[in-house]
C-alpha cells in the first residue's frame, strides 16, 4: 500500500479528458508557459493520515538524478515528452514534482518544446516511493553473546 496520494494543479484555461491525468490537447499545439499545452506538469504528492513523506525516498526509475539539495531534486532522462523532472520538499506530508516539457534556462533543462501530433500520446512516468510511519524509527539491540 502507498500510503499516499497523487493529485495534479488543473488550472481553468486547460481542457481535461476523463481523469485530472488526462488534458485535450489539437494537432501542433506546442508546450509553452501558460500556453493551451502548458510547459509543465504539475503534481502534489500528499501523505496518508499519520504517515510523511521524504524526498530522499522517492525516484524515477531509469531517469538520471542530475542535482540533489535538502530542498530538491532534478531528474533527466525520463520518458519522452519529458525534459525534467523537479521534486520539492514542501511539508513533512507533501511533495511536489513538476515535470517539464519545454526546455528552461532557469532549470537547466535542454531539449525542444513538446508538440502535439496528430495521433494521442500515452506517457508512463515510472515513479518509485514511500511514505513513512510518523515517528518511526529503527531500534537496534546489540546484545553480548553470553
Amino acid at each position: 500500500m502507498a500510503n499516499y496520494t497523487i493529485t495534479r494543479h488543473t488550472e481553468n484555461i486547460h481542457a481535461y479528458g476523463c481523469t485530472q491525468f488526462s488534458t485535450i490537447q489539437t494537432e501542433d499545439q506546442v508546450a509553452t508557459n501558460n500556453g493551451p499545452l502548458d510547459s509543465t506538469v504539475v503534481w502534489d504528492v500528499t501523505a496518508d493520515q499519520g504517515y510523511s513523506l521524504d524526498i530522499e525516498d522517492f525516484s524515477f526509475t531509469g531517469a538520471t538524478l542530475i542535482s540533489s539539495t535538502n530542498l530538491g531534486m532534478q531528474w533527466n532522462d525520463l520518458p519522452s515528452p519529458i525534459l525534467t523532472a523537479q521534486v520539492s520538499q514542501v511539508s513533512s506530508v507533501l511533495i511536489r514534482i513538476v515535470l517539464h516539457l519545454a526546455p528552461s534556462a532557469a532549470n537547466n533543462n535542454l531539449g525542444n518544446a513538446f508538440v502535439m501530433p496528430g495521433n494521442d500520446v500515452n506517457v508512463t512516468v515510472p515513479i518509485e516511493g514511500c511514505a513513512k510511519v510518523v515517528g518511526h524509527s529503527v531500534r537496534f539491540w546489540f546484545n553480548e553473546p553470553k
